[in-house]
C-alpha cells in the first residue's frame, strides 16, 4: 500500500508540474491578448486526468488548480467572444467563479445566465437546444416532443418545462400545458397560463406554488 502511495504521490508531481507549465503559458498567452492560445491551453490544463491515490492535500492542490484552468479558459473566451467556450468553463465552476466568468463576458459584450449555464451542464442541454430551434421556427409540434424528452432526461430543468408548457399551449394540448405549468415557478407558470388563454382560449387550474 505504501509504495501504491509512493507511485501515486511521484506521478502527481510530475503531472502536476506539466500542468502548472502549461497553465503559466496560458496564462502568459492571455497577458499578450492571444486568447485563443490561451484558451486551448488552459483547457489542456483543465482537463489532464485526475491522478489516483492522493492524500487530502494533494487533492485539494489538483482541485485548485483545475479551478484556476477552467477560470481562465472561460475569460479568454469571452474576450474571444465565444459564449459556448464561456459556458463549457462555468459548467466546471462554483457560483463565485462563474460570477468572474460572467463579469468578463459582460465587458465584451456577452450575456450568460444562470439559467444559460444551468442548461449547458444539463444531460438534456441537446433536447434543450433542438427544441428551442423548432420553437423559434413556429414547428411546434416538434418543440413539444423535444421538450417533452429534454424533461424526461432532467425533470429538474425549468428550461424544459417552459418551452414544453408554451409548445403545448400552441398545440392546444391542455394536459401537457397544465403538466409543465405545476413545475414551473410563479412568473414563468403565469408566462404559460397567459398564452394559452390569451393565444388559443386555453384555460388551465391555478398554479400551485413550488416550495
Amino acid at each position: 500500500m505504501r509504495a501504491i502511495v509512493t507511485v501515486g504521490i511521484g506521478l502527481f508531481a510530475l503531472r502536476a508540474g506539466a500542468d502548472e507549465d502549461l497553465l503559466a503559458r496560458a496564462a502568459a498567452a492571455n497577458e499578450a491578448k492571444r486568447y485563443g492560445e490561451a484558451h486551448d491551453l488552459a483547457i489542456r490544463a483543465a482537463t489532464a486526468p485526475r491522478p489516483e491515490h492522493l492524500d487530502a492535500k494533494a487533492a485539494a492542490a489538483w482541485d485548485a488548480h483545475a479551478t484556476n484552468a477552467w477560470r481562465l479558459a472561460g475569460s479568454a473566451s469571452c474576450f474571444q467572444k465565444e459564449r459556448s467556450g464561456a459556458l463549457q468553463a462555468s459548467a466546471h465552476l462554483k457560483k463565485d467563479d462563474v460570477q468572474f466568468i460572467r463579469f468578463a463576458c459582460d465587458k465584451n459584450g456577452v450575456t450568460i445566465t444562470d439559467e444559460d449555464v444551468e442548461v449547458w451542464a444539463s444531460p438534456a442541454a441537446s433536447e434543450i437546444a433542438a427544441a428551442q430551434g423548432a420553437y423559434a421556427a413556429t414547428k411546434y409540434a416538434e418543440a413539444k416532443r423535444l421538450a417533452l424528452q429534454a424533461t424526461a432526461e432532467d425533470p429538474k430543468l425549468s428550461a424544459g418545462w417552459r418551452l414544453l408548457g408554451s409548445a403545448s399551449c400552441w398545440t392546444r394540448d391542455k394536459v401537457n400545458a397544465q403538466k409543465a405549468c405545476d413545475h414551473l415557478q410563479p412568473v414563468d407558470q403565469e408566462t404559460v397560463r397567459s398564452l394559452c388563454a390569451r393565444t388559443l382560449g386555453v384555460q388551465l387550474k391555478s398554479p400551485r406554488v413550488l416550495r
